[in-house]
């Protein structure tokens, strides 16, 4: 039996605390401070889940200095990293730096843990 646990991390921006203040931290967005990934980090490990599924990862575009917001919090959490971006080839909205970088990710706890034995596990 695995442990799962399912995770919008909101590009490590920080929750906001009610509508208005989304709309007012706006800026959040555009530059993410260090300090949320390692939240993220600590409470995925504390979680003890085999098997994290994150949403709204950024691959590294220049919001977050090019760093792979998925391959930091695998590393921190003790976690394999796979993850992809959202959005096909084909998407005109590539064009845009941080369209192009956004995704989601799978973290796994055991190396051999694939996306192939992730699909059959979800998807029997």
């Amino acid at each position: 039996m695995y442990r799962i646990l399912v995770y919008n991390i909101a590009y490590g921006s920080g929750a906001p605390s009610s509508y208005t203040d989304n709309i007012l931290k706006i800026h959040r967005y555009l530059k993410r401070p260090d300090k949320n990934l390692k939240k993220i980090s600590k409470f995925i490990e504390s979680s003890k889940a085999d098997i994290v599924g994150l949403l709204e990862i950024d691959t590294g575009s220049f919001r977050v200095s090019r760093q792979n917001q998925a391959e930091e919090i695998g590393k921190q959490s003790s976690h394999y990293t796979h993850c992809l971006t959202k959005y096909g080839e084909s998407l005109t909205g590539k064009i845009i730096p941080i369209l192009r970088k956004q995704g989601n990710a799978i973290l796994t706890r055991e190396k051999d843990l694939t996306g192939e034995v992730i699909a059959k596990l979800f998807f029997k």
